[in-house]
This record gives structure tokens, sequence and C-alpha cells, in this order.
């Protein structure tokens, strides 16, 4: 993965996120409320969703 930030500033912010929200600092809806301002983009991935659903321990038979 490559990220090029010119210019730079704030857009850190975007890799700080995710973070905030593992410790409780911020609520998870904030990553999807800031995809336009970080111009990120989300799909759905069956197969992602159907590898998370296989984990132990996701209450998924």
């Amino acid at each position: 993965m490559l990220f090029v930030f010119t210019p730079g500033a704030g857009r850190f912010d975007c890799l700080r996120l995710p973070g905030r929200v593992m410790r409780g600092d911020a609520d998870p809806q904030e990553i999807k409320d800031s995809s336009e301002r970080f111009d990120h983009h989300y799909v759905d991935s069956p197969v992602r969703r159907e590898a998370l659903a296989a984990r132990p321990g996701s209450g998924a038979a």
C-alpha cells in the first residue's frame, strides 16, 4: 500500500482514527462519516464477510 499526502497536513487523521476507535475514544460511525473528507470509499466484500463469520467466536455457524 502506498500513501502519498501532498500537502500532508491534516491527512494523518485518517490513519489515527481507527486507533481512536479501537481505544474507545471515537465512535466507529466516525470512520464512515469521514469517508468524503479523507476520500475513502468502502465496498462490501462477501468473501471477507464470510471469512469473518467463519472465525472462532464470531457467533456465526
